[in-house]
């Protein structure tokens, strides 16, 4: 089995209840079951403090209703005790099990939970997906507490208030979106774009790379993002054209090649549809924010 824990205090009591504070993380950690049969949970009384477990991998095993029927979640799910609710649950190593958990308590402790969707009518039991930075947050919070820092407890609320605002992120998506894999080829070609804007960038062999047809990836895309991909790439280009021509003294020519354009002429002629107003005249104005036509790159 495969332990790591934190714990705010050195003491066999790891439960601490802070009525003054907004948040207070008590203790976090990460099971990892592998040859151990079974770990279980079981607190009839359930404990003072408020706990939220992250089942990374593998399955794990909840009676959240205390009947002993129980439930078996999978990867991605979140689980919320409340104060004085009862726990049982278990982890096994033919669930493979991989699980993270934080204890906390706080005046903000309850609202927090409740904003991030954890309510009465689904037992505080949540499918809210795998992703990576959920488990970098916990381990996070690990080492905060293993160190003790200087202002560790400060970066332990940021650090419990960004894993919460994540999770209330997710269900948000998961709600509207229709495909979640979909979705987050949407967001990987949105940072890809902003990333490498300046380099000759091919919509059709982008989407080729994924498998997809032009026209499929080009739905896709304008489904999440509002515009086609490739009117979305003109407007991360000429949005950094505009900075270099306000902030710099790049020759127009050049800034046309910084952004994606080796053609200063095409390059003008896009920049004038998006700004209404010419390279040169922008250069001349100075850093005024451009007029953006209300659709100013239909063709580009």
């Amino acid at each position: 089995m495969y332990a790591n824990c934190g714990y705010l205090i050195d003491s066999m009591r790891d439960v601490i209840v802070d009525t003054e504070r907004p948040l207070t993380v008590g203790c976090c950690g990460c099971y990892r079951l592998i040859t151990r049969p079974q770990l279980r949970t079981y607190r009839p009384e359930g404990r003072a403090d408020y706990q939220i477990v992250y089942i990374n991998d593998g399955q794990a095993w909840f009676d959240k209703t205390m009947d002993g029927t129980g439930l078996v979640v999978g990867p991605g799910t979140m689980v919320a005790f409340r104060p004085g609710e009862p726990q049982s649950y278990v982890y096994t190593a033919d669930y493979r099990t991989d699980a993270c958990w934080v204890h906390f308590s706080g005046t903000a402790a309850e609202e927090m939970l409740r904003s991030a969707g954890f309510t009465d009518t689904q037992h505080g039991i949540m499918h809210v997906g795998t992703d990576p930075e959920f488990r970098r947050l916990f381990d996070s919070m690990i080492r905060e507490l293993q160190l003790r820092r200087e202002g560790f407890r400060q970066l332990l609320e940021y650090q419990l208030r960004s894993l919460v605002i994540r999770i209330r992120r997710q269900m948000a998506e998961n709600l509207t979106a229709s495909d979640p894999t979909s979705a987050t080829l949407v967001q990987d070609a949105i940072l890809y774009f902003n990333e490498h804007f300046s380099e000759d960038i091919s919509i059709t062999d982008y989407a080729a790379g994924l498998g997809m047809s032009d026209s499929t990836f080009t739905g896709l895309f304008k489904q999440a993002a509002g515009m086609p991909p490739k009117r979305y790439l003109t407007s991360v280009r000429m949005k950094h054209a505009y900075n270099l021509l306000t902030a710099t003294e790049y020759p127009v020519n050049e800034i046309a090649l910084m952004v994606g354009y080796d053609n200063p002429l095409y390059f003008s002629r896009l920049y004038r549809k998006y700004a209404g107003l010419s390279p040169s005249d922008q250069r001349r104005l100075g850093p005024q924010p451009p007029v953006v036509a209300p659709d100013p790159l239909t063709n580009a």
